[in-house]
């Protein structure tokens, strides 16, 4: 008889427990928490960052600013510091860089020198005392350059060990300032990208001013135009 009581008590218990699977599952509670409506909401957001980003920079284009800085020649020169040895750097895939950089110069109606004619027009002395911000040879290469503006840009990598997935990781960043055909700094930003060691620094780097240059070149712009106006 005990045996039988357990059996019912038991089998009451798994009735119960079905019917209760059976509200919680129902096509309603499915449909409340389907990977569509989710991936839904993550489009949604991800529409509102991208809009939010595109307002951002119409609103700095649109800022006032000296005509001064229209159809004038700017120089772009990438490179790295080395314990306070600087070299530029020069290739295919840096020259991709600096052209996606030079293109998002262009559109702001500023003229561009490439790296060639960068190369061509300072020697190496006058780069690196202009590198290590010297004033008075900032101002040198940029008569040599015939340039209004000089734009530097500062690659500065790092290698560590990813904590959660036990990976190392690469961490690019670029600095970018902007000077006058005096030396003196207008204005500068940092943007930075970080990729798996399996990827090379030149493609991280590319791809960092493919998806962030145009916000950073623009925030540059901006700034010398608040100090102009």
């Amino acid at each position: 008889m005990l045996k039988r009581a357990g059996l019912k008590k038991i089998g009451g218990l798994t009735t119960v427990l079905l019917m209760l699977l059976l509200c919680v599952f129902t096509p309603a509670a499915v449909q409340a928490f389907s990977f569509s409506d989710y991936e839904q909401r993550q489009q949604r957001e991800e529409q509102d960052v991208v809009e939010a980003r595109r307002q951002r920079l119409a609103d700095l284009r649109s800022a006032p600013c000296s005509a001064r800085l229209k159809n004038q020649t700017i120089a772009f020169v990438l490179y790295e510091d080395h314990n306070g040895t600087f070299f530029l750097r020069s290739g295919r895939e840096n020259g991709a860089v600096a052209s996606v950089i030079n293109s998002k110069l262009s559109q702001l109606g500023l003229k561009t020198l490439t790296q060639k004619e960068i190369e061509g027009r300072i020697a190496d002395a006058e780069a690196q005392a202009f590198l290590a911000n010297d004033m008075d040879a900032a101002a040198s290469a940029a008569q040599r350059l015939r340039a209004r503006f000089m734009l530097k840009g500062q690659v500065i990598t790092q290698r560590q060990l990813n904590p959660v997935v036990g990976i190392d990781e690469v961490s690019v960043t670029l600095v970018l300032t902007l000077l006058d055909d005096t030396g003196r700094t207008l204005s500068h930003v940092r943007v930075a990208e970080t990729a798996f060691s399996d990827s090379r620094v030149e493609e991280a780097l590319l791809k960092l001013v493919e998806v962030q240059g145009e916000q950073a070149i623009i925030e540059l712009y901006h700034a010398f135009c608040r100090q102009e106006g």
